[in-house]
């Protein structure tokens, strides 16, 4: 089973967002370039799912997506285009793994801007997956 932020990267590279691995979206570790990237995040969920044998097949994994641009209009606009691409994905396969439910948590928002001054934003999804 893959992480669940390299299978979230890979749908999103499908998505015609201008999106390709390892040139401007990264998973697991922002690099300090490009200006424009898109960098996923596995953070803290919620526990597997129990059965009378142990654990089951059902995992909730989360996942943060953090956008960083140096436009902030253009910035927000891409962190909703991925909102908008994963919020309600259900009954896919991606890299082994049957996504039941990819569900934004919050709305998107602007974390910070970083020490170059490029606007960093960010959004979490919570998923369902076996």
């Amino acid at each position: 089973m893959n992480p669940a932020s390299r299978d979230i990267c890979s749908i999103l590279e499908a998505a015609g967002l201008g999106l390709t691995f390892g040139t401007n979206l990264f998973a697991g570790k922002e690099p300090p370039l490009p200006d424009v990237c898109v960098t996923v995040f596995d953070i803290p969920g919620s526990a597997p799912s129990l059965v009378l044998e142990g654990a089951g097949g059902d995992y909730y994994p989360s996942i943060q997506v953090r956008v960083r641009h140096v436009s902030y209009p253009d910035g927000w606009a891409l962190v909703h285009n991925v909102m908008d691409t994963l919020h309600g994905v259900h009954n896919e396969t991606w890299g082994g793994s049957e996504y039941e439910l990819i569900k934004a948590s919050l709305e998107p928002f602007l974390l910070d801007y970083d020490e170059n001054g490029r606007a960093r934003f960010v959004a979490d999804f919570n998923i369902h997956r076996r």
